[in-house]
Parts: structure tokens; sequence; C-alpha cells
């Protein structure tokens, strides 16, 4: 079929298939209608679509003369009749135009000819825009659509939406509107377009999906246009030209502001109804967009044109607009407009002082993603005219991971203090140079350091100074010494680096490298002095408001805890670290995060977990280019492979782990991976392969290693040769590790490895070795064993082998038990040791000695009988659980087994109070309550146990203190639920006269004297009757009186 005018692809057009099927789905409809500003493809997807349709099409793009109903209806039948394909296809209109027809008459002419048309014709009518003001062109055309035959249909362009019948249409389905949001290129769009026609990318987010915007913001250099000038001109014709010379003057005024507010606009131009008069200015300028908050942005690049014909104003109005925005920034303590309008101002130096004071705050307080958009408000050169702003891009960088980039911001801070013989800069340069290298390239970070310490012994400096760049350039080197394995030289570089820097004052350079010291004398196991130093870095962070560099410490904190077997207070720490890092942006706290907490869910036995979170480690780490850590994680992640007898996947992982130790060059590093690789070949049947690399292990780490990674490779050295059948070295190498347990008191140290494979301690208790410490390392580990994630045949053979019950314990009010969901009843004997016995050993989790035991359960009897009747209440007690195995007795002690899953009140009590110290808000107010809900009545009140008082009553007491807390923060907001905590603690201590005070202070805040003189004469009973000594301020209370209660 004929597609009469209808234009030909442009060579850059993109099919829009998207919209193209929604269009050809409507095909039936009488009308389709594009409405969008200039330059969102409006004309090119009517023309794409009009060619697909394979239907006759009458293309007529309008012209201002068309205003004119005659003249536009004879432009009509010329285009109809080329669409047809015959002249005369419409000879009703044209014997109406020569018989002087018009308006309405002519579109009835011309429908009576379009009865006789093609089936399935269309006819554009393009840019309609042009004629919208023309009364009788629109009433003619909407004639037109509303008794079109059902073979036609109408696609109208415009920028405006036509004043037809609109309403009439939609409720009869008639038309089918796609607007400005449906035009908007999508980023696929975009790119596509991009790779077809070329040219320069970085505007095209900036478009907003603007294709206009898109192809002259981003002109292909061989149109051999510069500066914006075809988009310049396209806004200016299609734009700009359909405004009055007053509203292009407002639009050109506004444009120095991101956002356009009524309050701006007076304070610019002066007072007026200004939000009437923006929302006129935005109804005619659709580039002009509204916020919901009654304010209004110009799109960026039609922004980039209004400002340019500001900046070439003669007059000086660019000055006063820009100088009005300087005000407004400044007020609002907004840099980046302050900093705009300095640049704008050619107040250059302003400007670079402004960012400096910004990005040197963002510095202090560790805040690396806004020192990086702080700096990036100046040009790329200008910032390289100030080294200290090219030494803080440097360290923030660095910080957000990316190492490569911090290298060329040092380097360029380098250069210019070559140039200019500064030296301070040039040592600052050096040292931060060695920062950014040392962890891909160790020897380069030394070489860094060596010309810094030549400068530094070269050149005279300011005391201070000097103290400050030594103690700078040693807390690199006692990091490169800690990697070399070299723990002398390491210690020796953080100590007199610290001594520098604390004769300097609070810092964060003091902070940090005494987080550095802290976390080398974790990995190398001097716990005490870490706690110390990474509690002094806590501190200085505090002190300087580095909230991120707080978090790192706590991070290492959370790495000390995990080593130490503390695994609660461990997760909370790296949680709570992993969430500062992200809620700031730091990649490298990110990194190192997410890979202890992978250790830390292994340690808890979930290896299903660790694994994804070693996975998110890694991919961290490799982005960073942490090449240290990168090693670690492959090493970790390999080892948790082994535990799931995956071993090509281990293989593959410690090959890439070697490969990064290699080019680090970290002997505790590629120690870990010869360790692994030993674990690997005890799994693959090699054990004599084995042997070797764990001692390779032992011999490559020597001071490196801290006791706790020194007891792993020693005890899996110790399963290799049990492995072997060497049973006599297998049990020296048990003894070496115990020894080291036991020089740290340390049992958690022994338990890792031996919740993952138990065969050598299970040998070394046989053997009888330290059966006391072997015992207690048991009972860590069973708490720790692999538990998701992993098919072992041998874990599961263990469960149903020690096939334990399920208990439900109730000991606050009545002594209530349940096993595996039945009642087990008070049993027939007379004075039931069994209950007893598991009350205590409920009460202490951890078990106690036989001897403790039996002086609560008899006191009055001989030590031999004592413990012949707790024998005799084990063997009842096993007997009522059904189960041998859930009581355990080993190294002289008693124990629920820790595999035992019970639930008991006074644990789920416990845990509860835990949780409500040091929380707060709802979290807190949740705690205390769970807490309070559970006890139900004093400890096991139906028994008189001896030793059972001093617990009830601590219990009693505890509960009385979570109560009146939480009355205490209930009172505000629900005052009624306050008096009723305070009335539950009287009932069961009622000599509180706290709790008489709360109530007190609520009946007040009620402003109820006749109930504060109740509770003053209640208060006064009693005092008498318990025999406390009463408060006089309650006398006063009771009287109304306005004296505040004595503190307590």
């Amino acid at each position: 079929m004929r597609t009469s005018g209808v234009p030909a692809p442009a060579p850059h057009e993109l099919r829009r298939e998207r919209l193209l099927e929604v269009l050809h789905k409507h095909r039936a409809r009488p009308l389709i209608l594009l409405v969008a500003p200039a330059g969102f493809g409006k004309s090119t997807l009517a023309a794409t679509y009009a060619r697909d349709s394979g239907a006759a099409v009458a293309w007529l793009t309008l012209q201002p003369a068309d205003r004119d109903a005659r003249r536009l209806f004879t432009r009509l039948a010329d285009a109809l009749d080329a669409g047809f394909g015959e002249a005369g296809s419409v000879p009703e209109l044209r014997s109406g135009l020569a018989e002087g027809a018009d308006g309405v008459g002519l579109a009835r002419l011309l429908l009576e000819d379009l009865g006789q048309a093609p089936s399935g014709f269309i006819l554009v009518l393009d840019d309609f825009h042009v004629v919208g003001e023309a009364e009788d062109v629109v009433n003619a055309v909407d004639a037109l659509i509303r008794d079109l035959p059902e073979a036609g249909q109408i696609v109208i362009t415009a920028r405006d939406a036509p004043a037809l019948s609109m309403t009439r249409l939609v409720v009869e389905g008639a038309v089918f509107p796609l607007g400005t949001e449906d035009l908007r290129f999508s980023p696929d769009e975009i790119r596509a377009l991009r790779e077809a026609i070329g040219g320069d990318p970085t505007r095209d987010e900036h478009a907003e999906g603007w294709v206009a915007g898109i192809l002259l913001g981003g002109a292909p250099r061989q149109l051999g246009v510069g500066g914006g000038s075809l988009l310049g001109a396209y806004v200016e014709r299609e734009v700009l030209a359909r405004l009055s010379p007053t509203e292009q003057g407002w639009l050109e005024m506004l444009s120095v502001f991101d956002s356009i507010s009524p309050q701006a606009a007076e304070r610019l131009l002066g007072p007026g109804n200004w939000a009437s008069w923006l929302l006129a200015l935005a109804e005619r300028c659709a580039f002009l967009i509204g916020r919901q908050d009654g304010t209004y942005r110009l799109h960026g690049l039609v922004r980039e044109t209004v400002l340019n014909r500001l900046r070439r104003s003669p007059d000086d109005r660019s000055t006063r607009a820009w100088s009005v925005a300087r005000q407004l920034a400044e007020e609002a303590a907004d840099p980046v407009g302050v900093v705009r309008a300095c640049q704008e101002l050619g107040q250059l130096d302003g400007a670079v002082e402004l960012v400096r004071r910004a990005a040197s705050e963002a510095v202090r307080t560790g805040r690396w993603p806004a020192v990086l958009v702080t700096l990036e408000l100046l040009p790329n050169a200008v910032r390289r005219a100030h080294p200290d702003l090219s030494l803080f891009e440097a360290r923030a960088l660095l910080n957000t991971g990316h190492p490569e980039r911090a290298h060329e911001a040092a380097e360029a801070a380098l250069q210019y203090a070559g140039r200019t013989g500064d030296v301070f800069v040039q040592i600052s340069a050096i040292i931060e140079l060695a920062t950014v290298t040392f962890t891909s390239d160790m020897p380069a970070a030394e070489d860094w350091l060596s010309a810094g310490d030549h400068l530094l012994r070269h050149n005279e400096l300011q005391p201070d100074t000097r103290r400050l760049l030594e103690g700078r350039a040693l807390g690199v080197a006692g990091i490169c010494a800690t990697l070399r394995g070299d723990v002398v030289q390491a210690r020796d570089s953080f100590e007199n680096g610290e001594r520098q820097l604390s004769l300097l004052g609070p810092s964060r350079e003091l902070a940090l490298i005494q987080q550095n010291f802290g976390s080398f004398c974790n990995r190398t196991g001097d716990y005490a002095t870490a706690q110390v130093a990474l509690g002094s870095a806590a501190s200085h962070w505090r002190l300087v408001g580095d909230r991120n560099g707080l978090a790192t410490t706590q991070a290492i904190l959370g790495d000390l805890h995990l080593r130490l077997g503390n695994l609660e207070a461990a997760g909370a720490a790296l949680n709570d670290a992993l969430s500062a890092a992200r809620a700031v942006g730091a990649l490298r706290m990110e990194a190192h995060a997410t890979a202890s907490l992978g250790q830390w869910h292994r340690a808890n036995g979930r290896i299903a977990d660790a694994i994804a979170v070693f996975d998110e480690g890694l991919r961290l780490a490799e982005a960073i280019v942490e090449r240290e850590l990168v090693a670690n994680v492959l090493v970790w992640r390999a080892e948790v492979a082994l535990l799931q007898e995956d071993l090509p996947t281990a293989r593959q992982l410690l090959a890439r782990a070697q490969a990064e130790g290699q080019r680090v060059g970290s002997t505790a590093t590629l120690a870990g991976v010869d360790r692994a690789l030993g674990r690997l070949h005890l799994l693959d049947g090699a054990g004599a392969r084995a042997v070797n690399h764990l001692e390779e292990a032992i011999h490559r780490a020597g001071e490196a290693w801290g006791p706790d990674e020194r007891v792993e490779t020693i005890y899996w050295l110790g399963t290799a040769y049990l492995n072997l059948n060497r049973a006599q070295q297998a049990a020296s190498c048990l003894e070496r590790a115990v020894a080291v347990v036991e020089e740290t008191r340390l049992p958690a140290l022994l338990a890792g490895p031996a919740a993952e494979d138990p065969r050598l301690l299970r040998s070394g208790r046989q053997l009888g070795v330290n059966p006391v410490l072997l015992a207690e390392v048991e009972r860590l580990s069973a708490t720790r064993r692999p538990w998701t994630g992993v098919r072992s045949a041998a874990q599961v053979s263990v469960v149903v082998e020690n096939a334990l019950p399920r208990l439900e314990v109730q000991l606050f009010g009545s002594f209530v038990l349940h096993r595996d969901g039945q009642l087990v009843s008070k049993a027939s004997r007379k004075v039931d040791r069994a209950r007893e016995l598991v009350a205590l050993l409920i009460l202490n989790p951890k078990g106690l000695s036989d001897d403790a035991i039996a002086e609560l359960m008899f006191p009055d009897m001989p030590r031999e009988s004592a413990l012949h009747n707790l024998q005799m209440a084990a063997y009842s007690l096993r007997k009522d659980l059904g189960s041998k195995a859930a009581v355990r007795y080993g190294a002289r002690s008693y124990q629920l087994n820790p595999q035992l899953e019970l639930v008991a009140d006074v644990r789920d009590f416990d845990a509860a109070l835990s949780r409500a110290r040091g929380a707060s808000g709802e979290t807190l107010v949740q705690s205390l309550s769970r807490a309070i809900e559970l006890y139900r009545g004093p400890l096991i009140a139906d028994a008189a146990w001896d030793w059972l008082e001093p617990m009830r009553f601590d219990y009693r007491s505890r509960y009385v203190s979570a109560a009146l807390q939480l009355a205490d923060l209930l009172a505000p907001v629900d005052v009624a639920r306050s008096d009723g905590l305070a009335e539950a603690v009287l009932a069961v201590a009622p000599e509180t006269d706290v709790a008489f005070e709360r109530l007190v202070q609520n009946a007040r805040q009620r402003r109820d004297p006749n109930a504060m003189r109740r509770i003053a004469k209640r208060y006064e009973q009693a005092a008498a009757q318990f025999g406390f000594i009463a408060n006089p301020h309650f006398a006063d209370e009771g009287g109304g009186s306005s004296s505040s209660r004595a503190a307590r």
C-alpha cells in the first residue's frame, strides 16, 4: 500500500519495539494520540508505526497557516489522494471546498468520502499543537474522529493535549494515548541508540530519556560540532521560543537553582504570586518539572542551555542571580550550592577554601564517600593544583575500594611537591603511596617507606610535624613487617609510632595506629595487649567523631571475640561493624567485616550461611584489590568446602589462594594455605602429604601466627598422624596443643577444629590426656559442630546413637517437666532427688562438679555417702529422661548434654534480660516485657531445697528491677500499664518503696490527689508492717505538696 508523505527512516533511527507492539495492539481504535514536549520521538514513532501497518497512509505535517480550516482541508485532500493512490479520492470534500464550505461542514463531507476509502487506512496529523488554538479546526477534527468509519484510524502527534472532546472519547474507548513518560527512552534503548550512532555518552543520563537531548547533547565528533551548540540551538528554537520574553527571563534567572521554590523566586525576582506564576510557567514549559513538595526543577540539558544564555547576557543579571544562589546555599548549609555559585562568580579561591574545610571535616570523621562528593565539586585540574586535596582524595578512594585511582591522586600530590620543593607534602604523599600499595605490592611499599625515611632524616622539620610524619610512616612499616612475618620489627614499629603520635594528643592518626597495633596483637595472640590497644583506639575514634573508624575497631574486636570463643559478643560486634560499613560506603571495612562474619557462621556450625557470606566477602575483597584478604577468604572458603567433602572446589580455591599469597608475600597467609592443603590431603587419603603440608605450615608461620592458628594446625597435624596409625605422635601433637591452651587459658582455641573433626579429641580422652581440659573442649565443640550445608554420615550416626529427648521445663512457680511433649509426672519416690538434680543442672548450664552438687543436695551426709546418693539421683534422672546420654559425667562433673534440645523459662528469662542490657527504644521495652511475662512466681515455689533460697531471691530481685525499669519507661506513654507493673512488684516484694514512688509519680501525672493520698497511706502501712524506714517525703506527696521525691 502507499504511504504518502511518511518520513523515511533516519540513519540513526532506533526501532522502539516495546511501543510499536502496544500501538499495533490498539490498531482498531479510531484515535492514537502521542503527546510530549519537543524531541521525545513522537513523529519518528508515528512514522514507523505507519510504515509497519501495511495500510494506505496519508501523512500531513501541520503548519501555522493550517489554522484556516479551508486551507487545512485542501492540503488534507491532496494528502489523501496521494495516500490512496488515485486522484479524486475525496470528491465530496473537494466539491464542498469549491462551494465555500468551512469547519465542521468540511469534516462531514470528508466523512462521506472516507466511507469509500481503502480498508484500514491511517491519517496522521503531525504537530497538531500548531493549530491547537484554532477553534474551527479543532472542532472539525473532533467531528472527524467521532464519526470516523470503523475501517480507519487517525494518529495525532502534539506537544500539548489537544482540546478535543477527550472525556467522551476515553469513555467510549475511542482513544489510545501515549504521554511523556511512555515516550521517554529506557536505559536499554539509550544504550542501543548510543551504540548505533556513536558520540559522547557522558550526558546521556542527564537527558532523562529525552531523545533529542541524547542525540544532540552527545553528538558524534564526526559532525564537527562542539560545545553543545546543536542542543542549544534546538532548545532555543523548540522550547524557549514558545515562551514570552518575560518568561524566558524568569527561566534564565531561576536556572541557577537546583530546586526552584516560590520563596527562592521571590528572593531573586522580587515579590509576587510566585506559586501561581511558577505553576503557569510549568504548564507552558514541559521541561520545568513540578515536585510534590511545591518546588520545581529544570531538565538538566535544557538547564545547561538556559544557563549559557544567562552567562552571555550583557547586563549584571548573571552576577545577581548567582549571588542570591550563594546566599541561599549558605543559609541552607549547602556546600554544593555554595561552591557552584563561587565558581560561577569567579571566586575560585573561596570555592577551594570551602571545599578544603568541608573535605577536612569529612576526613576527620571518616565519611569517605562524602569526601569524594565534596572534592568532585572542583574540576580535576583545580584539585591537582592543591596537593592537600589530592591527598584527601587518595585516602578517600582507598577506603572506598578504588586503589588504582588512589595511587594516581597520591602521585599527583608527590609530583606537585617535587616541583615546589614542599618536603612535608612529599613525605605525606610517599606515606600515602606506601599505604595504597602494601596490599598488592609490598616491596614497592617498603621502597616508598625507605624514600620517606631518607627525606625525614635529611630535612629540617618542626618537631610536631616530624612526629606526625614519623608516626604515620611507622604505622605503615608495622603493617608491612606483619605481612612479612617479622613480629619483632612490627611490634617495634607500632609501639614507636604510637609513642610519637601520643605526644601530639588525640587524633585520628593515633587512633589508626592503635587500631592496627591491636589488630597485629590479635593476630599474634597477645590478646590482652590487643584489648588495651583497641579500647584506646575506640576512645580516640569517639573523640574525633569518626564512626567509620570506630566501626572498624569494632570489627577487629569482633574478630578478637571470635578467637577467644565468645561467639555471642563476636556476632554482635561484627554485625554492627558490617551495618556501619554499609551505611557509610566503606568497602574495605565491609569486606573485612564480611569475611570475619563468615568465620563466625562457621564457628556456630552454620556452614551454608558461612559459604554465602564468604562468597560475598571474596567478591568485595577482589573489587577493592585487597590481595591478603582475598587469599585468606579463599583459604576459609576452601576449608568449608572440605567440610562438604567437595574436594575439586577446595583444590581450585587453594590454587588461587596460593597464587594470591605469593603475590602479597605474606608468610602467615602462605602458612594458612599449607594448613588447608594438609586438610585436603587428609581427606583424599594422602596422609604423608598431609603431614608434610601441616609441618611446613607450622615452620613457615613461625611467630607470625597467634596461639589460635598454632593450636588449630597442631591439632590437624595430630589428626593426620592418627590417620596414619601413628598414635604416639598423634598424642604428642595433642599434648602440644593442650599445653598452648593451658598457657592461654582458652579452651575455645581447641574447640573449633575438634568440632569439625573430633577423632583426635576422642583418642586423647581415651588415653587420659588432661581429662578436665578435654572435657571442657568436648563440651564447647558439641555446640559448634557443623549442622547446615554438610553431608557427613558419621555425624548422622552420632545423632541416632545418642538420640536425645526434647525437654520443656518450667521453674518459675511450680516445677513442670515435659519430655518430647509428654508430661513427666512426679515420681512415687518420697524425696525426688532426680528433679532436684535436673533443676540444679538447668540453673548451671556449664555443669557442676560432683563434690559441689553433693554438698548442695546432701549437706549433712559424709562425702562418700553423698556422692553415692548423687550417682543414684543421676541414674533416676536418666531413667526419667529416657536417655543415658542426656546427663553427661566427665572430669568429675555433671552436665546436661549441650546437644539436648532444652526449653527452660529461666534460660529464656536470662536471655531476655541480657538482650535488654545495652538496648534502647522498642527493643528494650520488648526484652523487659518478655522477661516479666516469663516470671510466673518464685523459683520452684513448691520445693524447699536449702540451696534454692539464694537463687530464688536473686531471680525475684532481677524481676523487680526489670518491672520497675519498664514501669519508668512506660510512664510517659501508658500510665495504666506503668501502674500495673508497680502493683505487680508490690505483690511479690511489698517492701519495695521505689514501686510506691512510681505510683505516686503516676498519680501526680494524672493530677489525682486522692490517689496520691491512698498510696501514701499504703506506704506508711507497709513501712510499719515490714519494718523499713519510711521516706518522709511521702507524707508531703499525700498532702499534695510540690516537694520532689528523694533521689534513690
